[in-house]
């Protein structure tokens, strides 16, 4: 059962919407449960930090809040890693910035019904295609063996003779081994090589100054790009938008 999430200002139309979603989930088969509507983004984060379970979040971008629904996606993208974030909006302009938080999907009001359920079906086929944790990394640390979720990884670097992964919960994991090895383990779709010594998980990167030869990274964190390294990753967010 796929978990949804709805974050407006305006409880009367959030009831309607959700009302509405639910016909059209039925009327597509696609089974669903939502798990929290809220009119605050906090209440969103606070969820999201406690149930990161790959949620499907449909987010107004103006909000009477401290922040908007842009903030708020990149921050989910960084606590629910496995998530889908929708935005749902009156306003054509903010469609641009959209596709630069990586978000799946983009729907203007007044929504559709033809909108939202292809909406709803991409998702599904998306959570299908790339199944949560289908991929797990399995490394030895001293007595220790962890099992690392890749969706989780922000970015894995290469120090001597051992590799550290700074994922999104808890400290860095460190073992002994080489990039080389571990990089056929990885699932090519979620993480691009940036230098020699480092590998970045896509989705966590904000920005990319090619002035400095940096990517600021969803954790605050910079990290230093190759020459040629930042030419493919600057092709790889314009595909991003392009899609």
């Amino acid at each position: 059962m796929l978990p949804v999430v709805f974050l407006d200002n305006d409880a009367d139309y959030t009831r309607l919407l959700t009302a509405r979603f639910q016909r059209v989930a039925q009327n597509a088969g696609i089974s669903f449960s939502i798990v929290l509507c809220a009119s605050k983004a906090e209440q969103v984060l606070s969820y999201a930090s406690k149930h990161p379970d790959g949620n499907l979040y449909f987010l107004d971008i103006e909000l009477q809040d401290v922040i908007n629904g842009l903030a708020v996606a990149q921050q989910l993208h960084v606590i629910d890693p496995r998530g889908h974030i929708v935005f749902v909006s009156a306003y054509e302009h903010y469609i641009w910035e959209a596709m630069h938080a990586h978000v799946f999907d983009y729907l203007l009001k007044p929504l559709t019904d033809e909108a939202i359920s292809a909406c709803l079906q991409g998702v599904m086929k998306d959570r299908q295609e790339k199944p949560a944790f289908s991929r797990r990394l399995v490394v030895k640390s001293g007595e220790r063996t962890l099992l690392l979720h890749q969706e989780e990884i922000i970015y894995l670097q290469v120090n001597g003779s051992y590799l550290t992964a700074v994922v999104t919960k808890g400290g860095p994991c460190k073992w002994y081994g080489r990039l080389q090895q571990i990089a056929p383990l990885l699932d090519e779709r979620l993480f691009v090589q940036i230098n020699r010594n480092c590998l970045v998980g896509i989705r966590y990167v904000q920005e990319i100054d090619t002035g400095e030869s940096t990517c600021l990274l969803g954790n605050g964190e910079k990290l230093k790009i190759s020459r040629r390294r930042a030419v493919q990753l600057k092709k790889i967010f314009t595909d991003l938008v392009k899609e």
